[in-house]
């Protein structure tokens, strides 16, 4: 079995290794000398440094022994490849206890020369882990220690660390810049803590004691007393050579090494710091390196208590010192020597409060107090409270209080205040009173200054003589007893003399600006307004009140010599000007007064279209008068319209000229004027020329005449009473003038046009608000809306309450009309009410309608009377009439003993029941009109004669006879034909049909009569639009037993606009008479390639040949195309109809077969053609449509259905 080898930990096998060595070197001493371990001991240095800080060592060599101990040269210490130590050499002995047991640890260590670069190397101390290492801490020796911190160097002389079994006993001696420091003082060592027992400081002059903890969480506490301010003044920044001061207090520190916190206390005795004094002075504050924060500052500062706080960061090269403090009861008079306050500042501060930094650049800071109550020069400060500046140059501040009992602010410095003091301060007043001015400033008592007023303003110079200049504003005040408001002004006050450089202010709520020099006895001024009212002109001077001006101005002025009887001179101009109330548009005026006379030398109103000039003088004594002359160009009689009473609503562009002389409260006046037109009267006039003349108060028109725009001409004269209520007396003739331009002014409502020359007088009489008016008119030939009359006279009045208008007479034809009219207001808000009536007697209509045009009926003839009357009150309006004649005929059709009832509205007119006789049978119609265009009615037509109707509406070659009853249902719009739509049921019954040549070969063929009867024609029609419908179930039918048809039905289409038509025909023929409707198709037919063989063959021939007398076909066929030119299509002829069947009900259902194949039984016979041939035109002239359709429809008709050219069936 194999002996184990047991393996041992390498520091126990470094302890025998070491043992057995040095029980050799006992055995011989010339190991002592040996060279051996080093590389060993620098790899283990180098390792526990990296380890513990990150760092690296370096040494440029290594030596010696475990016995004999080890010697670094030239060794540094670097991080991240930076050094920042460096030591000379550093000497390391090892314990030889340690070495026994088997741990070698240091047991002294040695080092020196030693540089340490401060900045570098404080970041590392403060990162390193404080946690006690379980090596021995060895004794130090340290001498020759250079230690920079930026401006600031430390250097130890000696530092000796010496162990005493688990004590250590420090010895240091070093000099901080120039500061001898001295340390002494003994560590205890228990477990993991170390103590530090009563320790000495020595610091400078002074001294102080330390202990308490120094690891691993420091506790220390100290106390000195006796140090030095000027000793210290090389670590203070911003600190003077003649800061002192004894400082003595205690300091608490806790933490770590890497964050400790220093409190403590700080008292001062006999201090002195940049000049100023220091005693009695208390600190309580805290160090967390670098920061200091004093959190008790207390005091005497310049002899006043103080209170306060203080800052510093004491950070090598970039330190500052702040703090800030409270004192009360200053007294001024010891800081003026110091440069913060003037000098010559007398009074005290009830509170102060400073705000101080000290850097290397130097010092300032911040000082606010209250409770002011001091005087300098000419000013008394009252109420003061200041927030100063201090810095080396002086001292700025900027403060308030109460001057002459008015709030004051004032900001600026004092500069060079031990030298030559200067003073350049703001000062800001409110509320001031004027009239308290002169007591500082004694020139500006004889303005006699009042109101109050604000001050902003500079004092510079001298103490002993400033200069004050500023602006000077006020809401309102009083200069020489006139009261200006929004008052500002920039002023000079120098050897009381007072200097204006620009004032500004409002003058009745107008801008004003001045400028100038006043002095005890003498002004010389100039200035400008800017809108300024004319009625502040009034006020300025009060003679201008009668001519009442108006508008803005803008004026420039100039004030000179003895301030007891001044003289000027005024330019004004004003871009909208009045006088009474008459505009002069933009007007320019140069005049100068001295005592009270105003002389105009320039007046001059323009506009683009008119222009005034005129010059004179004003004197402005107690009764003042004018004398004006001038003229005017372009001025309308709407500028003049406060000159008149009441409406003036015409308008004209005038030239002349004027004059004004006498009393201004009221002058005498005269004018000539002309105008090229007058706009805005019912008829526009031209070559106006009027001459007026104005007299204690009466208006004269001497003459004004004037002629129409389209003719006639016009003249009047007359006078007018100005003031109070308005009176005047107007006549004058008219003579031809047109009025085809009345509907302008009458306007659209009144629905009136009228044509004609008007002649006639005119007279209007105001007296208050009493108004006659008379005219007496006439018109030879008058036209309205079209309706003719002739030799129109009449005459409208007012009284001012009732607008009057009787008789109106005039001719229409060989009858009369005659018409009057009453109106008069019922309020403002219910308009006007109007009564009127109308009565007319033999009126002819070709007369009344001649100038109608288009929009009269056209082919109405006879004679008729009227009788109209109604109200129009605001927008109602109501009425009644009749319309009535003997005999009227509208394109033949004739009415006799018309009666029309009518009744009308604001809508409409509405007829109920006319009556009227019509070709022995009677009418009965109702409807209405509405004024918006539409219409409706239903007319009833009973037993009236056709024939006598048919040849008086559209003549035909043969007669139509029967008894016919017509009811009708019309619809639609005036002036729109195609808009009407009607539902039409006729009856003609009992009648025949003769005089036609097909009708007397139809009959002829049968029986050998002459005429075809009827016993009805029946037909249901509708009018859409266009169209003309004829409905189904229209037919004529045969008298029981005729020989010659049985019955004849149309239906279909029928356009009024010239559009095809669409007509279907079905009936029942004798066969002989089919023979003769067939051959009035012959000649027709002959014209179709192929057909004359069947015609003559098959349906001539075989057809109709042989047929019996009472053997009837059933024919059907379709009239399509243009009612001038159509075309007759699809014809069918079926076979025999045997007697007792019913006629079908429509055309297109015929019986029986009409393919040759019919049913059982029947003959084969049959035959069914379709031809499509034209007809040729109609024979219809007329341009009139309705007579067109009317004729062109009932001759189609009847040539159809009994051709007149047919040959006489064969027996």
């Amino acid at each position: 079995m194999a002996v184990r080898e047991e393996k041992r930990p390498p520091s126990r096998t470094v302890g025998l290794l070491v043992g057995a060595a040095i029980l050799g070197l006992g055995l011989g001493g010339a190991l002592f000398t040996a060279d051996f371990g080093g590389k060993y001991v620098l790899a283990q240095l180098q390792g526990a440094v990296w380890e513990t800080t990150g760092c690296a060592v370096e040494a440029e060599k290594v030596s010696g022994n475990p016995l004999g101990g080890f010697t670094l040269k030239n060794l540094t210490l670097s991080r991240d490849g930076v050094p920042f130590l460096w030591a000379g050499e550093m000497e390391i002995f090892l314990d030889l206890r340690s070495l026994v047991r088997g741990s070698p640890a240091p047991g002294l260590i040695e080092v020196g020369p030693l540089a340490v670069d401060g900045p570098r190397a404080l970041p590392l101390v403060r990162s390193l882990d404080a946690a006690p290492s379980s090596m021995p801490l060895p004794s130090l020796h340290l001498f020759q220690l250079a230690l920079s911190l930026d401006r600031h160097r430390l250097l130890v002389d000696r530092l000796d660390l010496s162990r005493r079994g688990e004590s250590f006993d420090l010895r240091a001696s070093m000099t901080w810049d120039l500061l001898p420091l001295e340390l002494r003082g003994t560590w205890d060592i228990q477990g993991e803590r170390v103590l530090l027992e009563e320790s000495t400081v020595k610091i400078g002059a002074g001294h102080g004691t330390l202990q308490g903890v120094l690891g691993p969480e420091i506790a220390l506490e100290g106390s000195w007393e006796g140090v030095r301010l000027e000793e210290l003044a090389f670590a203070l920044p911003g600190a003077r050579s003649d800061d002192c001061g004894k400082i003595a207090g205690r300091v608490e520190v806790r933490g770590t090494y890497q964050d400790p916190l220093i409190s403590g206390e700080l008292s001062l005795e006999e201090g002195r710091l940049r000049g100023i004094s220091l005693d009695g002075g208390f600190a309580s504050g805290v160090l967390t390196p670098p920061l200091l924060r004093v959190k008790e500052l207390r005091g005497s500062i310049q002899g006043a208590p103080w209170r306060g706080e203080m800052s510093a960061d004491l950070s090598p090269g970039r330190g500052w010192v702040e703090g800030r403090g409270w004192g009360q009861s200053v007294d001024l008079a010891p800081w003026g020597p110091l440069g913060i306050l003037p000098p010559g500042l007398q009074g005290g501060l009830e509170r102060v409060d400073l705000f101080f930094q000290l850097r290397d650049d130097g010092a300032t800071g911040r000082i606010f107090f209250r409770g002011l109550e001091a005087s300098l020069g000419a000013w008394e400060i009252a109420e003061g409270r200041c927030l100063g500046s201090l810095s080396p140059q002086g001292v700025t501040f900027q403060g308030s209080g109460r001057w002459l009992g008015s709030p004051v602010k004032v900001s600026g410095d004092v500069m060079d205040p031990l030298g030559a003091p200067r003073i350049s301060a703001s000062i800001a007043l409110v509320d001031l009173p004027l009239d308290r001015l002169g007591e500082p400033f004694p020139t500006l008592r004889p303005e006699g200054l009042k109101g109050r007023a604000s001050l902003n303003a500079t004092l510079r110079g001298s103490l002993e003589a400033p200069e004050l200049q500023g602006r000077l504003g006020a809401s309102a005040l009083e200069v020489r007893g006139m009261g200006l408001e929004n008052v500002r002004g920039d002023f000079l006050i120098k050897n009381g003399r007072l200097e204006l450089s620009r004032g500004e202010g409002t003058w009745r709520k107008s801008p004003l600006t001045a400028s100038g020099v006043v002095e005890a006895t003498r002004c010389d001024l100039r200035g400008t307004a800017e809108n300024l009212p004319s009625r502040a002109l009034v006020e300025l001077i009060p003679a201008l009140a009668d001519l009442a001006p108006g508008g803005t101005n803008s004026v420039q002025w100039k004030v000179e010599g003895p301030l007891s009887r001044p003289r000027g001179e005024v330019t004004l101009r004003s871009p909208q000007a009045s006088l009474r109330q008459v505009p002069l548009g933009s007007l320019v005026m140069e005049g100068s007064w001295e005592g009270d006379r105003f002389t105009l030398r320039r007046c001059q109103a323009e506009t683009a279209e008119r222009s005034l000039s005129m010059k004179g003088s004003l004197s402005l004594g107690k009764n003042p008068e004018v004398d004006l002359r001038g003229s005017f160009k372009g001025l309308y009689f709407r500028d003049l319209k406060p000159l008149f009473p009441g409406e003036l609503s015409a308008d004209a562009r005038l030239l002349g000229e004027f004059a004004f002389r006498g009393p201004l409260s009221r002058p005498e006046a005269e004018a000539t004027f002309a105008a090229e037109r007058i706009k805005g009267l019912p008829v526009d006039l031209t070559g106006i020329k009027g001459e007026l003349s104005l007299t204690s108060g009466r208006l004269t028109v001497r003459r004004l005449t004037a002629s129409g725009a389209d003719g006639g001409t016009a003249a009047l004269s007359g006078h007018v009473l100005l003031g109070g209520d308005p009176t005047y007396f107007i006549h004058g003739t008219l003579q031809d003038i047109p009025l085809q331009n009345t509907h302008s002014f009458l306007g659209d409502r009144a629905g009136l046009f009228l044509r004609g020359k008007l002649s006639g007088t005119l007279s209007v009489d105001q007296r208050g608000q009493s108004v006659v008016l008379r005219f007496r008119g006439a018109v030879p030939r008058l036209i309205v809306n079209g309706l003719s009359f002739s030799d129109v006279t009449g005459t409208l009045g007012t009284d001012g309450k009732t607008i009057h208008l009787a008789p109106l007479r005039g001719a229409v034809g060989p009858g009369w009309v005659t018409a009057s009219v009453d109106a008069s207001p019922e309020g403002e808000k219910e308009g006007w009410r109007v009564d009127f009536t109308a009565r007319g007697q033999d009126l002819e209509v070709e007369s009344l309608l001649q100038n109608a045009g288009k929009s009269a009926p056209s082919g109405l003839q006879g004679r008729f009377f009227a009788r109209i009357q109604g109200r129009l009150s605001g927008s109602s309006l109501k009425g009644e009439g009749s319309l009535g004649s003997s005999s009227l005929a509208l394109h033949g059709f004739t009415v006799n003993d018309l009666t029309v009832p009518l009744r009308f509205d604001g809508k409409g007119i509405s007829v109920e029941k006319a009556r009227a006789q019509v070709y022995g049978g009677t009418m009965e119609a109702s409807g209405r009109l509405a004024f918006q265009g539409g219409w409706n009615a239903s007319v009833q037509i009973s037993s009236a004669d056709v024939s006598p109707l048919l040849k008086d509406v559209a003549p035909l070659s043969g007669d139509v006879s029967g008894r016919g009853n017509l009811k009708a249902i019309l619809s639609g719009r005036l002036g729109n034909l195609y808009a009407t739509e009607a539902q039409l049921a006729a009856e003609v019954v009992e009648g025949r049909i003769s005089g036609f040549s097909a009708a007397q070969a139809m009959a002829s063929a049968t029986d050998g009569g002459k005429s075809v009867a009827f016993s009805s024609i029946r037909s249901t029609m509708t009018v859409n639009g266009r169209v003309l419908y004829i409905l189904p179930g229209s037919r004529m039918a045969a008298p029981p037993g005729d020989s010659s048809y049985r019955y004849l039905m149309v239906d279909g289409s029928l356009p009024l606009t010239g559009k095809p038509m669409n007509l279907s025909c079905l009936g029942e023929i004798n066969a002989r008479s089919l023979n003769t409707f067939l051959g009035a198709l012959k000649g027709l037919m002959d014209a179709a390639q192929n057909t004359e063989h069947l015609v003559q063959d098959v349906i001539l021939g075989g057809l109709v040949g042989g047929t019996a007398r009472r053997d009837f076909r059933q024919v059907s066929f379709k009239v399509k195309g243009p009612l001038e030119d159509p075309v007759i299509s699809d014809l069918s002829v079926s076979g025999k109809i045997k007697t007792g069947l019913n006629p079908p009900l429509v055309p297109g259902e015929v019986t029986g077969p009409t393919n040759g194949s019919g049913p059982k039984g029947q003959s084969g016979s049959d035959i069914s053609l379709t031809l499509s041939f034209p007809t040729g035109k109609g024979s219809a002239v007329s341009d009139d449509v309705e007579g067109q359709l009317q004729q062109q429809l009932l001759e189609m008709l009847l040539k159809q259905v009994i051709p007149g050219d047919a040959p006489k069936p064969t027996e």
